[in-house]
């Protein structure tokens, strides 16, 4: 059917071409241009229209009488297939697409076109939403939809979900929403699945008019059968359709189903519901959607809308005015609040947890020093945090300042701390670091090797559902060391066996401790040059007490070379005493945690000794 013969026997029909301007000038061209079968220079011929204009008399209306109609459109489709930009036949397309949307007939070769035109980027001219239903339904009138849909297969123009979704955009339109309806379902059976466009195109008219049933029996089937997720546009429409309507059972059941099918819905869907159920006076309905807010993380304030259950005098007035019917349905229930228990009962929980959430409790339950050497000691602050609440919630900002007799020493923000589940409580730990260098300078009075009183300050903000952000204040008062650098000298070198080739001694190390706390030393790193020469040195496990303030002497064994110190080593023989230097670090215990103090000696002097001399002696 796509040969080319057929268009010989059009070929009487047309006129030669002619260049005069006349009313038929684009009209004559284009048959020219069909006759020669030249395609691509429709396009050029054309370009002289304005967009979204079709000239009357209609370009291709000649077509209308021929019998190959549907042949010379298709061959005029292909060419245009290699035009670029694919936008250069706009014109031409715009006016195929009048053309053909003129009588129902030629409904299935107009479809052809628009899909061809969408898929070059080019939109319709708007009447052509109204050219587009008017010709559809008249098609329609004797017609499925499968069928017009599958009529436009059979001519090698399979509709495309582009296609059809533009068919509904211009069916809803003009108000046709059971026909989009039926178009929506009849996609399917012609094997062109809908999209979210789709239908959110369809469930937005039947919203417009208010059909809230059909609107969610869709909005079902697209997340149940299709497995779509609706846009968030369209589950407002239907929720704000449904209040109107005053069907909010029906609006909070299908935010539920969209809920347990993992689709997001918004604040906005939800705060509608919510407010819609309050008009209505269903408090009940309206806990249940604000508690589910609450636990999906969406934040719902008195104050940003009418005022819910956390309102003692709403639930009153609510209750009398309902009471004289409650008496009559049901003798054993007491108005309002009889019936919130009964759904919080059903629910497993309380009373007060749906209508009054819960202060949360808090408490300083310990503060940990991690890590303190002499430039920083690193604190870290556990705040046990309780909440009554049957949902989470979240630790907004955490403000914490640390002080000593009422002198700032440091102050800091958390954000975003994280999220304290339903009745549970969570151990929330707070790091601070204190910069000595930063507190001495600023404080003079305060020395290295002193003890600190602090007090540590905590406001913890959470953000507790209809109540809003409420503060914790929290203190809790402690010490904390400020480290003094430990003085060590090599007091004396006592000899166990000398020779020049190696000498085992035992070095003499006054330790002096200049802190207010006692220090337990564990072991020690050194390493000590005599004469400038290393003798030296290791890591030793070592136990010995060094009292605040206080002195003690450790004693260390060592070997060395006594040949690699030259001259100096007859000094040191002769008793004259030598020079030294060591440098290591101590690993002690104090009362506020383990430390590693470094130490370091240059130009000490020393003398060496033999085992047996008495210690008064030297």
């Amino acid at each position: 059917m796509r040969g080319r013969a057929t268009l010989r026997k059009f070929h009487g029909l047309f006129l030669p071409f002619s260049i005069p301007q006349t009313r038929h000038f684009h009209q004559d061209a284009i048959k020219t241009a069909i006759e020669t079968q030249n395609f691509h220079q429709i396009p050029d011929l054309l370009s002289d229209l304005k967009p979204y204009i079709n000239p009357n008399p209609n370009p291709f209306s000649f077509l209308s009488s021929s019998s190959s109609q549907t042949q010379i459109v298709d061959e005029i489709l292909q060419s245009f297939l290699a035009v670029r930009p694919r936008s250069r036949p706009f014109a031409a397309y715009s006016c195929l697409l009048s053309h053909t949307l003129q009588t129902p007939d030629s409904l299935p070769l107009a479809l052809a076109v628009l899909r061809q035109t969408l898929r070059s980027g080019c939109d319709p001219a708007q009447q052509t939403h109204l050219s587009l239903s008017l010709s559809w339904r008249r098609r329609r009138r004797g017609q499925s939809v499968t069928g017009i849909l599958s009529e436009a297969r059979e001519i090698g123009y399979r509709p495309d979900r582009g296609t059809c979704n533009y068919l509904l955009s211009s069916l809803c339109s003009v108000g046709e929403g059971a026909e989009a309806v039926r178009v929506l379902k009849g996609m399917r059976r012609a094997g062109c699945d809908p999209d979210s466009e789709s239908y959110g195109e369809v469930v937005g008219e039947l919203c417009r008019g208010r059909r809230t049933e059909e609107a969610g029996e869709l909005v079902r089937e697209m997340v149940g059968e299709m497995g779509l997720m609706p846009r968030q546009g369209t589950v407002g429409r239907v929720v704000a359709a449904m209040r109107a309507n005053r069907e909010m059972r029906r609006a909070a059941e299908m935010v539920g189903f969209l809920e347990r099918e993992g689709c997001e819905v918004g604040f906005e869907s939800y705060e509608m519901v919510m407010e819609g159920c309050v008009e209505r006076g269903e408090y009940v309905l309206a806990g249940k959607v604000v508690m589910e807010m609450t636990r999906r993380g969406l934040k719902y304030r008195i104050g940003s809308g009418p005022v819910l259950i956390s309102s003692v005098e709403v639930m009153e007035s609510s209750d009398r005015a309902v009471d004289d019917k409650e008496k009559e349905n049901d003798g054993e229930k007491s108005g309002f609040l009889g019936k919130v228990k009964d759904f919080i009962h059903d629910v497993g929980d309380k009373i007060e947890e749906a209508v009054g959430f819960g202060k949360p409790t808090a408490d300083v339950t310990a503060v940990h020093i991690p890590f303190i050497d002499l430039k920083k000691a690193d604190l870290v602050i556990d705040l046990l945090v309780t909440n009554p609440n049957p949902i989470p919630i979240p630790l907004v900002d955490i403000n914490y300042l640390v002080e000593s007799d009422g002198r700032k020493l440091i102050s800091g923000l958390i954000p975003d701390a994280g999220t304290i589940h339903a009745h549970g409580s969570e151990t929330v730990k707070v790091p601070v670091s204190l910069i000595y260098d930063d507190i001495k300078s600023t404080y003079n009075d305060i020395k290295s090797g002193s003890i600190i009183p602090y007090k540590i300050k905590v406001d913890l903000i959470v953000d507790v559902p209809v109540i809003g952000n409420i503060t914790l204040p929290l203190e809790k008062t402690g010490e904390i060391p400020v480290p003094y650098k430990p003085s060590v000298d090599l007091e004396k070198i006592k000899f166990d066996t000398f020779s020049f080739e190696e000498t085992s001694a035992t070095l003499h190390l006054k330790v002096d401790n200049k802190n207010d706390f006692d220090l337990g030393l564990n072991s020690l790193e050194y390493e000590v040059w005599l004469a400038e020469v290393s003798i030296g040195g290791a890591q030793l496990s070592k136990s010995a007490k060094i009292d605040k303030n206080g002195q003690n002497v450790v004693e260390l064994p060592i070997s060395f070379r006594p040949k690699d110190f030259g001259s100096a080593l007859w000094d040191m023989i002769r008793g004259r005493g030598t020079g030294y230097t060591m440098k290591g670090s101590l690993d002690v215990d104090t009362p506020f945690g383990p430390m590693k103090l470094p130490f370091s000696r240059e130009g000490g002097n020393t003398r060496l000794k033999q085992a047996e001399d008495d210690d008064d002696e030297e």
